[in-house]
């Protein structure tokens, strides 16, 4: 495998639609191993409510006096497809055994239901830790109504005119030398009408990440999602990554995926207000932070947006950040015993005070 992506396209889609991490699919195709070409299986590739779902075609075939092994689980670290929706990229495939119907009067149908970790319309990418030549642009919930771009608004006594200027200047458009990147804001805007003749504007934020060098899809995404972190962390409210385009030898993908955070509306009152200056030094500062504080950045942030988790694990999770961070800052010897002892003895009042 070489270190570009391997892009084709699919001769039945000039692949005019796009897709969102959250976008909704169910489409036919046929997948192979890159590695192993010539080996092909065909299916219906879906987002269910489970997750990205791989079903393959169903097998009919006779079976003998004993009945059948049960299968064994499939692992493809990646497949590439051609589907109904253009060209694609599987990744993390994974299937526990092969399901069906044993008949006793000698037949058997069987296939297979693969997991799809990762899915990638558009392209044919390497494994997803492999370097490939690109760059990819994110889009982000919320960051349009932090980062206003009013339009300007004129009135006559005949009418009133709203102008929305299309050569906007980026938000800001820098260097990160920690990643290496050209790192680039924009609000993206959009016009649209409406079937009663109307017409409307959508506002959105696009970031772009171009390194300068070879990265892979798993490096993007690190990225991606560590900028989502430090949006949060200026909002104050949940800031949620919601499409990635991949850019590739002039062509364009696009990722779909399960996501688990869940976005929240903004709220003015506790965002922090700031000039483009201090949000770019803020931006280059946690790009910039340490690789010992990655894991307690993903442990708080993973806390702290996950939903599904009970609240007296989430406690202990963040009690756990707490004492992580504490062993990166301050390397002072262990609190004497008889003041621990005093601190256990004071620590139940407190909580009861708290309580009521």
């Amino acid at each position: 495998m070489n270190g570009t992506a391997d892009t084709h396209v699919c001769p039945t889609s000039s692949m005019a639609k796009s897709f969102r991490l959250r976008s909704q699919f169910d489409t036919q195709g046929v997948f192979w191993d890159p590695h192993v070409p010539s080996t092909t299986l065909t299916g219906r590739l879906a987002r269910t409510s489970h997750g990205i779902e791989l079903t393959s075609s169903p097998i009919i075939k006779k079976i003998g006096t004993a009945l059948p092994a049960f299968g064994k689980p499939e692992y493809f670290n990646s497949l590439h497809g051609s589907t109904a929706e253009g060209p694609c990229t599987l990744f993390y495939v994974q299937s526990p055994a092969p399901s069906g119907l044993t008949d006793l009067t000698g037949q058997s149908i069987s296939f297979r239901e693969y997991r799809v970790g990762l899915c990638v319309f558009g392209l044919h990418l390497p494994d997803v830790e492999s370097p490939f030549a690109g760059s990819v642009t994110f889009r982000y919930t919320g960051l349009h109504e932090w980062i206003a771009r009013p339009p300007h608004v004129s009135t006559t006594k005949e009418a009133f005119v709203v102008t929305h200027r299309t050569d906007l200047p980026a938000v800001f458009d820098l260097c990160s030398t920690a990643i290496g990147s050209r790192i680039r804001l924009e609000i993206d805007q959009e016009f649209s009408s409406r079937r009663s003749g109307e017409f409307e504007t959508h506002h959105e934020a696009r970031l772009l990440v171009e390194p300068a060098e070879l990265r892979s899809l798993e490096w993007f995404l690190g990225v991606g999602y560590r900028l989502e972190h430090v949006f949060t962390l200026l909002l104050g409210t949940s800031v949620v990554l919601k499409g990635a385009e991949i850019t590739s030898e002039g062509k364009m993908g696009w990722l779909v995926r399960k996501a688990t955070h869940v976005a929240e509306k903004t709220d003015p009152s506790v965002w922090i207000s700031c000039t483009d200056l201090q949000l770019i030094q803020a931006v280059l500062a946690w790009l910039g932070a340490p690789e010992e504080f990655r894991e307690l950045e993903n442990l708080v942030f993973g806390t702290l947006r996950q939903s599904s988790i009970f609240e007296q694990t989430r406690f202990l999770h963040l009690a756990q950040a707490l004492e992580s961070l504490h062993r990166l800052t301050d390397d002072a010897t262990i609190v004497d015993r008889s003041a621990f002892g005093d601190i256990l003895t004071r620590l139940p009042e407190a909580l009861r005070r708290s309580a009521t």
